[in-house]
């Protein structure tokens, strides 16, 4: 992105739990809840916040028997003079769901539509690179959602929307509504309207809940409204719904997307239960995870003591565990006792990820299990190993995975319980009885269809069901006991008498339906997709997403809001032919250019005994000479083609004569290029005769490349770099007088066979200091205290990631690898489902030889990106890695079959020649039977230097300079020496390679230069790894490598060096 993005977050904490269930979830709920500020992060002036106002916040709520539907409308004012980019972040209570987005497009609201959540990612992210207006709306971990927009405009303004559907709990009194409003700062504009349908008795306001609320009867419902300006809202929203007389809620109501009747039912089933047979023995796991601390800790203890004081006599085996188990307890309690164990507790340290992968129920002999955590893993393997003994899953977070922790309960017939919807009392009902829970519903399938939930569940107080009415009227009877055995039946009348056509009960019966689903994800992964597209869900699968052009509606086959949809069938026909065409092109294109690297390869490069290098001259052939270049200029378009078969040739430099101004030709070698009316063209390219065109009576033109053969007295310099804001070449501080002569007796005579006279070569890594005020203190400590100073050092810390990465690294060094890993664990808990951070946690994982954990999160990177052909890239070679060779080759070919975004140029060929050194490692135990044979080609080399990079939109340069000064980069890519670098990547990520086939004796120095990044992100600076390889696709192949951070644009590293023969 060329504007200047700053993140910021709206943290909408209130949204959580709006439909709480008694006073004593009303007192919890007011702690730690925030009102929805805007946190601008400018991260020019060091991470310092500031809340951006918010001028208007309409908020509307709408109840339909206990179902309620609240939008929240906010208008953002942006004082700066920067264009901010955007990030709202807000988690939800269990089964609610966002039902709405949309944003101000051109002074109007555009409606999100329902993508794939991985496509929505790849279009918001090429769109808004494009400086474009979009916006997406996603799930992450644990019902947060997160939606991203961009711009904020300049002293401007920005409207947002977001609406969110939740079924209202039972309260002693009827229905309870509950949205804190604790704000710090007035809203110029505010505006309150709330309608209760239906509703025969008058909705109650109690004296603690937002003032001046008063209803009024209008025809069926009650309905009020509030405006205030300039005004400071910092009560919260509450009113009680009374019971209807029957108590119980039957609603039916014709869907929008299929036209199909569906029911909702209500009901208050018989208050039953049974005395459940106390353990004797309790497993407890207790997540202490670092993002556990801020849970509600006080409502667990008090759950724990109120069912231990009832079991009075029992033995605890205490098992803390975060990224890995911790070391465990026994504890006998007598007399219901339990101030060891709190005591423990109370001491117990947060720190490190969570892998609930890491724990294996079969390992343990207990009765029952207790499990306090909230279900989020996000640190190597994701799924407890279950047992067929009960468990007891507790949350008490505001960020949960409900589905998976009712998941774990009923697959082993044990219960999920929600200490932000129910008490300490409540939940130890369920803890010391047997409730009556739901088991069945019988119905005639001609008449009732696809009810839901369909599997047993557990409820409070109140059931609901919902399901598809196919008859004008039927009867549905709802079964309830005791594990299977039925003890209590209720049958219901259900017909279409007082059919409504609102629609929304058909996204409440989806919504169940996803729920259910949810309880086995990988196995229901594509169905729940499917009914979240088709009812407008966002889910862990979906998203909503708004662009503002139909041509990026069309570009990226996304059904557009119906405004748009007429003119979208006009454009998306031509769309498809035109892909079509693309995808069949793309292998033919990929062979050429894997052909162009083979046929440097095949090349006898050799040098001179003495070698003359003058800074900012080389050797060409000069058809033109220079001339003055007029003011006035043109815009010209042309295509290079080969003279051998005509086929185009991508990547081809054509740059003004005498300038650093130029581009590169597509993959379908064409280019367009704004020059002066009387410009000469340099036009150039690896292994072919550079060419120069006068353009001055030239708009169109084609151009034909010869082959060239490299003579001793040539140097062939092209430009291979885009057009940028300001030449690169700029940054470049030469490290070589302006005349320096090497001398060599080397000969470079080329063996042209595959196994290759391997040299004697050693790699010097210059060791990094990060520096930083917490490398001090830790290195001023004893090794003994190191990890109690990290824990001291970690507060003021918390958010960045570099400290994690260095503590670790320092950790590592001094033989604590163990406690490295916890430190490490620590960057997955930062943001959820943050790729970039996970690619970083999993590529230092791999560096320390932890290849099976940086595995699983490889594989949630390309959950996470699957449009990024590094996501696979990484992947694979962490496959390579862990010696799992067939899982390596078939990822990595994957990546050459498919025809990748513009942004990454070259990388199907880089990829090849990794795939070939994996083959070429594995010794023939790879089928190589599915892959194109035109691929299949061991390019071995002396050298091998690769660059990659963690942060999208991000430019970074591999400099490598051989022993005669001659430097290779991106605007010199191949030197006399037959240096090689691979295509320039200047939107993120990399690699970025530098090959040589048979190096000659001295020294290679390994540079990058960091040109800079339009990346403002949690992230901050930016994390780089170089792997140095000697020998590389051979038997005898060596790595080293390194990982260090760059904080200034601009900033060139000396990386290290790589030593050939005798010459130092």
């Amino acid at each position: 992105m060329k504007h200047s993005a700053i993140i910021f977050i709206l943290m909408l904490a209130l949204l959580t739990d709006a439909c709480i269930t008694n006073s004593f979830a009303q007192t919890n709920s007011q702690r730690g809840f925030n009102a929805p500020r805007l946190m601008v992060k400018d991260e020019t002036s060091q991470g310092s916040e500031y809340p951006l106002e918010l001028s208007k916040f309409d908020v509307s709520v709408i109840v339909v028997g206990n179902i309620a539907t609240t939008t929240m409308e906010m208008t953002f004012h942006n004082s700066t003079y920067r264009v901010l980019e955007g990030e709202l972040v807000f988690p939800l209570g269990e089964g609610q769901t966002v039902s709405r987005f949309a944003l101000d497009i051109n002074g109007k609201l555009r409606e999100g539509v329902v993508v794939d959540k991985q496509k929505g990612q790849q279009v918001f992210e090429a769109v808004i690179r494009k400086n474009i207006d979009p916006g997406l709306l996603e799930k992450t971990q644990g019902n947060n959602f997160r939606a991203r927009v961009y711009p904020i405009p300049a002293n401007g303004y920005k409207k947002a929307l977001i609406a969110f559907e939740s079924e209202l709990s039972y309260s002693k009194d009827g229905y309870l509504y509950l949205l804190p409003m604790n704000f710090d700062n007035k809203i110029g504009d505010f505006n309150l309207h709330i309608e209760v349908v239906n509703q025969d008795i008058e909705p109650t306001v109690s004296k603690n809940e937002f003032e001046n609320i008063k209803f009024k009867q209008w025809h069926n419902s009650y309905i009020t409204d509030y405006q205030q300006q300039n005004y400071l809202p910092n009560k919260q929203i509450g009113f009680t719904i009374p019971f209807q007389k029957s108590g119980n809620i039957t609603y039916i109501d014709k869907g929008k997307v299929d036209k199909d009747n569906y029911f909702y039912l209500n009901i208050f089933p018989k208050n039953e239960e049974r005395v459940k047979v106390l353990p004797k023995k309790i497993t407890m796991l207790w997540d202490v995870s670092s993002s556990m601390k801020d849970r509600d800790i006080d409502a667990e203890i008090i759950l724990l003591k109120k069912y231990l004081n009832k079991i009075q006599n029992t033995e605890i085996e205490f098992v803390p565990f975060s990224n890995d188990l911790e070391s465990t307890k026994t504890y006998k309690i007598a007399n219901g006792n339990i101030d060891e164990l709190l005591k423990d507790i109370n001491g117990l340290v947060y720190d490190g990820g969570t892998q609930l992968g890491a724990i294996d129920l079969n390992k343990f002999s207990c009765d029952e299990f207790l499990l306090f955590t909230d279900g989020v893993s996000n640190f190597g393997k994701n799924e407890v190993v279950l047992s067929k003994t009960p468990v007891i899953a507790v949350s008490s977070s505001q960020t949960t995975e409900y589905s998976y922790l009712q998941y774990i309960a009923s697959a082993t017939a044990g219960i999920y319980i929600n200490l932000k919807k129910i008490t300490a009392d409540q939940a130890l009902e369920f803890l010391v009885k047997q409730k009556l829970h739901f088991i069945s519903a019988e119905f005639e399938k001609n008449q009732i269809s696809n009810v839901y939930p369909s599997a047993p569940t557990y409820f409070t107080n109140n059931f609901s069901v919902s399901g598809k009415l196919l008859a004008n009227a039927a009867n549905i009877k709802l079964n309830f006991g005791f594990g299977k055995e039925i003890v209590h039946t209720e049958t219901i009348a259900v017909n279409s008498n007082n059919i409504s056509d609102k629609g929304l009960i058909e996204r409440v019966w989806a919504q169940k339906r996803i729920n259910e689903l949810s309880l086995n994800p990988s196995k229901n992964n594509d169905e729940i997709t499917a009914v979240g597209k088709k009812f407008s869900i966002v889910t862990s699968n979906t998203s909503l997403i708004v662009l503002d052009r139909v041509e990026d509606y069309v570009q990226y086959k996304i059904t557009p809001p119906e405004e748009l949809i007429e003119e979208y069938n006009n454009m998306i026909g031509k769309q498809i032919n035109d892909e079509k065409r693309s995808v069949r092109d793309h292998i033919d294109q990929v062979v050429n250019q894997f052909n162009q690297k083979v046929e440097w390869w095949k090349k006898d490069f050799k040098a001179p005994d003495t070698l003359n290098i003058k800074k900012g001259k080389v050797t060409q052939s000069n058809i033109y000479p220079p001339r003055q270049y007029s003011t006035q200029t043109k815009t010209i378009s042309g295509r290079v083609i080969s003279n051998e078969d005509g086929m185009p040739i991508p990547g081809v430099s054509v740059v003004i004569k005498g300038t650093n101004v130029g581009t590169i030709t597509n993959v379908d070698g064409n280019f367009q290029l704004i020059v002066p009316i009387n410009a000469i063209l340099q036009v150039s390219f690896i292994g072919m005769k550079t060419t120069e065109v006068d353009v001055s009576n030239l708009i169109n033109l084609e151009i034909t490349m010869e082959a060239e053969n490299v003579s001793l007295d040539e140097v062939v310099v092209t430009a291979l770099g885009v057009s940028r804001e300001e030449s690169r070449d700029e940054a470049i501080t030469e490290v070589v007088a302006d005349e320096v002569s090497v001398e060599t007796n080397m000969s470079l005579k080329q063996d042209k066979s595959v196994d290759m006279q391997t040299p004697h070569p050693s790699i010097e890594i210059n060791k990094w200091d990060p520096a930083t005020p917490y490398m001090t203190e830790f290195k001023s400590s004893k090794d003994k205290d190191l990890y109690q100073k990290y824990l001291q050092l970690k507060p003021e810390n918390l958010k960045t990631p570099s400290f994690y990465l260095d503590a670790a690294e320092y950790f590592i060094e001094k033989g604590k690898k163990k406690e490295a890993i916890k430190i490490l664990s620590n960057i997955a808990e930062l943001e959820l489902e943050n790729h970039e951070l996970l690619r970083t946690l999993a590529r230092k994982l791999q560096q320390i030889g932890e290849i099976e954990t940086a595995i699983c999160i490889f594989k949630d990177v390309v959950k996470l990106r699957p449009e990024e052909p590094q996501s696979f890239r990484d992947l694979g070679l962490a496959y390579a890695s862990n010696n799992e060779y067939q899982k390596a080759t078939d990822i990595l070919y994957s990546i050459v079959e498919k025809n990748w975004d513009g942004r990454f140029p070259g990388i199907e060929v880089i990829v090849i020649g990794e795939m070939n050194a994996i083959i070429e490692q594995a010794d023939g135990k790879i089928n190589t039977e599915e892959y194109d044979s035109r691929f299949l080609k061991n390019l071995p080399v002396d050298i091998r230097v690769v660059l990659n990079w963690d942060a999208n939109n991000t430019d970074i340069d591999l400099w490598v300079t051989d022993p005669f000064n001659d430097k290779c980069f991106y605007s010199h890519p191949l030197t006399r020496c037959g240096g090689y670098m691979s295509r320039d990547f200047t939107g993120g990520y990399g690699p970025e390679e530098f090959l040589i086939k048979k190096a000659p004796d001295g020294k290679y120095k390994v540079q990058i230069n960091y040109y800079g990044t339009s990346q403002q992100t949690i992230q901050g600076p930016v994390n780089i790894q170089i792997q140095m390889f000697t020998n590389y696709g051979t038997k005898q192949q060596e790595v080293k490598e390194v990982t260090m951070r760059l904080a200034e644009r601009k900033e060139v590293i000396d990386i290290g060096n790589l030593l050939f023969g005798n010459k130092k």
